[in-house]
Order: structure tokens, then C-alpha cells, then sequence
């Protein structure tokens, strides 16, 4: 403690760390609309005026608890992709990669939070988008690597989409559903495997078929 009576700078963050910790578990287990402030002060035997004085209110607090897990996530992707390896290889590992971080326990039960609690709480739910966009963005590369289809930028996001629609987007909804179990299996990887090919095949067809609808450039507007 800083000779104030203030807690020093590491104090500080060790609370906020504390704070956003608890916070998801409550909002886990108890969901969006029944966590309040007074519950989550009481059991951090903090005041809650420590927790307003970093997050203003508690949709703030569920931003940080998503961008936190989403960070801590994310980070891991880059580092397990094999850039050397063929694109189409690299686009099935990062899709594998990225599911692994959302076909969990945690995530989908926060998947449930959102959708449960949308309509009354609106707020929240571009925090889990933002999640969602960026985890999409890390699929862009692989994809952009297919460079033998020209791809340009707005191809590249147009097909991480559909390709996250195939692949994770599917899988997310059927485990927060309770058809199957937050986890990726054997079954999962083959399923996969299927949906990727089948993207790959439709994407490469749909690209050449653009090539040879697009407008020939005479000789003269060449020299232009």
C-alpha cells in the first residue's frame, strides 16, 4: 500500500484482474440479468465504488470480461498456423485452431448469455460480435494465400465469412443448443474437413467463373 493509503499501481491491477475474474464466472453461472454490481462487490469484499471506478457500468464490466477471454484466445491462432504448408492446408488448421477456442464450455455459455438475454439488454450484444469479427479476421490470411484466384480484399472477407458460417458459426449454435457436447472430437475434424472442402470447391468455382465473365481489355485500352 502506497504511503497514501492508496492502493499502489500493481494493487490496482491485481483488483481489476480479480474483478473481471469473478465477473465471468458469475455472468456464466448466473447470466447477464441476475449478476448486479452489490453480488460481485460482496464477494470480492470490495466496495463497489472500486468496481464503477474502472468499469462504469455492468455492460462495461461484460465488455471487458469478453474482450479479456477473447484476447487471451486469440493470441494463441497465429502462433499455430504453419505458414510454409499449402494454402488449403492452412485454411484447414486455422479453422480447426478456431474452433478449438470457441467450441468450449465457457465460450458457449456465454454464446447462451447473449442470446438469451438480447432483447432485454441490447448492449451486449456487439461485445460477443466484436469477439466474433475477430477471431474471422484471423482466417483472412489463410484464405488470401489461395493467391492463384486473384483474390482481392473484399473477396478475402466475403469468403471468411461464408467460411466461418460453414465451419464454426454451425457448430457454436448446435453445442449452445444442446445437440452435442462443447468440444471439438474425431467426428468434429471430419465434418470439418468435409465443410472446408466443400468451401474450397464452391469458392474456386465461383472465382473462375467471375475470371471469365469479366470484360476482356481491348489492346488499345491496354496502351492507355
Amino acid at each position: 500500500m502506497a504511503r497514501s493509503g492508496r492502493p499502489t499501481k500493481e494493487q490496482s491491477e491485481e483488483l481489476s484482474r480479480r474483478i473481471i475474474g469473478v465477473a465471468t464466472s458469475m455472468f456464466l453461472d448466473k447470466g447477464y440479468a441476475a449478476t448486479t454490481i452489490e453480488e460481485l462487490a460482496c464477494e470480492l469484499r470490495a466496495s463497489k465504488r472500486s468496481i464503477y471506478n474502472r468499469f462504469a457500468d455492468k455492460a462495461s464490466l461484460f465488455k471487458a470480461v469478453t474482450v479479456s477471454y477473447a484476447a487471451q484466445s486469440l493470441q494463441t491462432i497465429d502462433h499455430c498456423i504453419t505458414h510454409g504448408s499449402p494454402p488449403e492446408e492452412q485454411i484447414h488448421q486455422a479453422c480447426l485452431n478456431v474452433l478449438g477456442l470457441f467450441l468450449t464450455p465457457d465460450v458457449v455459455a456465454i454464446e447462451r448469455v447473449v442470446v438469451h438475454e438480447a432483447g432485454q439488454f441490447p448492449e451486449i450484444v456487439p461485445i460477443l460480435e466484436s469477439a466474433r469479427l475477430s477471431a474471422m479476421h484471423r482466417l483472412q490470411p489463410a484464405i488470401a494465400a489461395l493467391g492463384r484466384w486473384s483474390v482481392d480484399e473484399a473477396h478475402t472477407r466475403d469468403a471468411a465469412q461464408i467460411l466461418w458460417d460453414l465451419t464454426i458459426a454451425a457448430q457454436v449454435r448446435g453445442a449452445a443448443l444442446g445437440l452435442w457436447r462443447p468440444e471439438v472430437t474425431e467426428q468434429t475434424r471430419t465434418e470439418m474437413r468435409k465443410r472446408i472442402n466443400l468451401f474450397l470447391h464452391g469458392y474456386a468455382a465461383l472465382i473462375q467463373s467471375q475470371e471469365a465473365n469479366a470484360p476482356v481489355e481491348t489492346e488499345g485500352e491496354r496502351l492507355q
